[in-house]
């Protein structure tokens, strides 16, 4: 350890961290080029080079604050019942917005060769539901630290210091009330217990005579012949507490978690504070990671089959092979590295 530490802006580190390394330098420096080249509408340079621009562009991000998400923040203002709230849940889920439940598509565990739909508990700014109950020093530590985090994303938004913190101690309610219907994580490696499979119309009218799956998912052009419904109890619960929680609470609980869930993406102030909770706080990270490698990785996330196109461009090119003998890196796993980029596949690391 003494010889290889930890670097600051990370929370582990090992060989294949090493190995990435080179990866971003290289990467770097296909879109600091591309960004250059005036290259033709279109390509994919000049799709690489657009969004490096935009995404450096700090001043910009600076100068606009929470703005990009005027139409978010106003559809919320704009909430007036449950119904609302579900409206906004539901138009929020496609652009990453985390709130109220988990919704994905996988692989029915018991059909394999099926794809499904499915559902389950969700809904928290903790981990998991532990967090939230957990009498351990370290961990009410990191519940206190949760309360401010949001504090200070309401201030940003332009609330003074103590109704912030009032409405963080209600959304903060409001999430301990959804862990108390959650089930802890030894319930959840139960593959039986937590495969409920059902109709929508059948989740609706057991369990959540709120929401209409049905409509919902119709919306997104979703007609499954059935879904599977991981914690049912948690839906259920969900539905009863949506209806007696006053509505401002839910206003502001959707307002954090779209902010938060943003955060990295608005100005400094902004992502600075996310660091701060989720980088500092619970990764234990010293320093945030370069901005740069932080864009090389939303990059890849958003453009990976372009990025990859041009990085396979270079494959043959005697300076990366050079590169490659240097670090004992043959062209098969060169070649890995190139599969993996194309397929999208790294892990995006936090802070």
């Amino acid at each position: 350890l003494k010889a290889h530490p930890i670097p600051a802006s990370e929370s582990g580190w090992g060989i294949g961290d090493e190995v990435d390394e080179e990866l971003y330098s290289r990467l770097r420096a296909i879109s600091e080029e591309a960004a250059k080249a005036n290259a033709a509408p279109g390509s994919d340079q000049q799709k690489i080079g657009d969004f490096w621009s935009t995404a450096m562009d700090t001043a910009k991000a600076d100068a606009l604050g929470a703005h990009p998400l005027d139409a978010e923040l106003a559809r919320i203002d704009a909430i007036d019942s449950v119904a609302g709230v579900l409206d906004a849940v539901f138009a929020f889920k496609p652009i990453g917005v985390r709130g109220l439940f988990g919704i994905g598509v996988g692989q029915d565990v018991f059909l394999a060769l099926r794809r499904v739909d499915g559902f389950g508990q969700g809904g928290l700014g903790l981990p998991e539901r532990d967090f939230y109950f957990n009498t351990e020093a370290g961990v009410a530590r990191i519940r206190a630290e949760y309360v401010a985090h949001i504090a200070r994303t309401f201030e940003l938004l332009g609330r003074d210091a103590r109704s912030a913190r009032a409405a963080a101690d209600r959304v903060m309610a409001f999430e301990t009330e959804l862990a108390k219907s959650s089930r802890k994580l030894e319930d959840l490696r139960d593959p039986e217990k937590n495969y409920n499979k059902m109709t929508m119309a059948e989740l609706t009218a057991k369990y959540t005579p709120s929401i209409d799956w049905d409509a919902r998912l119709a919306a997104w052009n979703l007609h499954p012949s059935y879904i599977l419904v991981g914690q049912p109890e948690f839906l259920a619960a969900e539905d009863k507490l949506l209806r007696s929680t006053p509505l401002p609470v839910l206003k502001d609980y959707l307002r954090y978690h779209l902010v938060d869930d943003y955060a990295s993406y608005l100005s400094s102030a902004f992502d600075a504070e996310g660091f701060r909770f989720h980088g500092q706080a619970m990764s234990g990270q010293k320093e945030q990671r370069p901005r740069w490698k932080r864009v090389i990785d939303e990059e890849n996330d958003a453009m990976g089959m372009v990025l990859g196109r041009i990085f396979v461009a270079l494959i043959e090119h005697p300076e990366v092979m050079r590169l490659c003998t240097r670090y004992g890196l043959p062209r098969k796993r060169l070649m890995k590295l190139v599969t993996k980029l194309l397929s999208d596949g790294w892990e995006r690391r936090g802070g």
